[in-house]
């Protein structure tokens, strides 16, 4: 007899804290097995670099250390598929996530699947995007309101993990296990090192350097990798950030950076909203303005060789460390 578990899917959220699904996993009571699939569909895409698989597997490689989580690289409805043959797969949970539209179809394909086989899924917001909002008259309301309510606590020694696998488990693309000091490296335990280091330290000169090339590697928050992979929520950093508030005589700099951290959900919930907008120009004038691409120029630009100073120092800057400061 198969023995019967819950799946906690980890998408773009590959933390331990204010972890809905998690959360509620625990309250379905079964055990439960942790899983991330590097999935080759995403590797082949426009959008996608060597380097996002190398900060996820560092991510993991951290919650490795507090949760028996398990990786596979092939697509997620046949990872699903194959271990059906070694457990009865009762619920999924997991969060939305606000992706390409190949994420996107893939998310619905995998509703149908559970549908189809009986599988309760659980999808759960992430963030402040709001899934199926209409317009967003309101919708600055609804973000302040999620981001004030309690973030999940999860009590992980409660958790009944999976913590062997019989099914044989594919090992992920080559090359995302090297190791790049000049990089940020991914982890929740690195993103709240660095949130704690830029309110305690950094954050006294945010508005100051913020457009400096220079300067602003220090004095901005370097968030940006630990949002996008949710190895720290949004709601904990705007919690913490709210709280620093009181301890501080100059409010400025906390309070453009809480703003920052709302345009962040703002400008994916204008694109959870008009998604045409992955392939086709917000500005409907830019149409046709380019109708050719000469690609040895292109190639200079990426190589910042363009013979243009300041656009060649943030190319080279890109490709060396990965970071780029706001106004550059």
């Amino acid at each position: 007899m198969k023995q019967k578990i819950s799946i906690v899917w980890f998408k773009r959220d590959l933390r331990v804290s204010d972890h809905a699904p998690l959360f509620y996993a625990k309250k379905r009571g079964l055990p439960v097995l942790a899983l991330f699939v590097f999935e080759p569909s995403l590797e082949r895409n426009y959008d996608w670099d060597l380097r996002h698989w190398r900060f996820i597997y560092e991510s993991l490689l951290d919650l490795k250390k507090k949760i028996p989580v398990f990786w596979n690289y092939a697509e997620v409805i046949d990872t699903l598929s194959a271990l059906q043959d070694f457990f009865e797969i009762d619920s999924i949970f997991c969060h939305e996530e606000s992706g390409t539209q190949l994420t996107f179809q893939r998310d619905k394909i995998i509703r149908k699947w559970a549908k189809r086989n009986g599988i309760k899924l659980e999808e759960y917001q992430n963030g402040g995007v709001i899934r199926g909002l209409r317009d967003r008259s309101h919708w600055q309301r609804l973000w302040v309101s999620y981001m004030r309510r309690n973030p999940f606590i999860i009590d992980l020694g409660k958790l009944d993990f999976i913590k062997k696998l019989e099914m044989p488990l594919n090992p992920p693309p080559s090359g995302i296990t090297l190791s790049l000091p000049s990089f940020q490296q991914g982890g929740e335990s690195e993103g709240l090192k660095i949130l704690q280091d830029f309110l305690e330290l950094r954050q006294f000169d945010y508005m100051k350097n913020i457009s400096s090339p220079s300067l602003g590697r220090y004095s901005c928050s370097r968030l940006s990798p630990y949002l996008s992979w949710g190895n720290v929520s949004l709601r904990t950093v705007y919690l913490s950030a709210s709280k620093c508030l009181n301890g501080v005589s100059d409010k400025k700099n906390l309070l453009q950076f809480i703003s920052r951290l709302q345009w962040h959900c703002h400008f994916i919930q204008k694109f959870e909203t008009e998604v045409e907008l992955e392939f086709r120009n917000m500005n409907r004038g830019f149409d046709h303005l380019r109708t050719s691409t000469d690609k040895e120029k292109l190639r200079a630009w990426k190589e910042g060789r363009t013979g243009f100073p300041l656009i060649d120092a943030c190319m080279r800057c890109v490709r060396e460390t990965g970071y780029l400061n706001l106004r550059m």
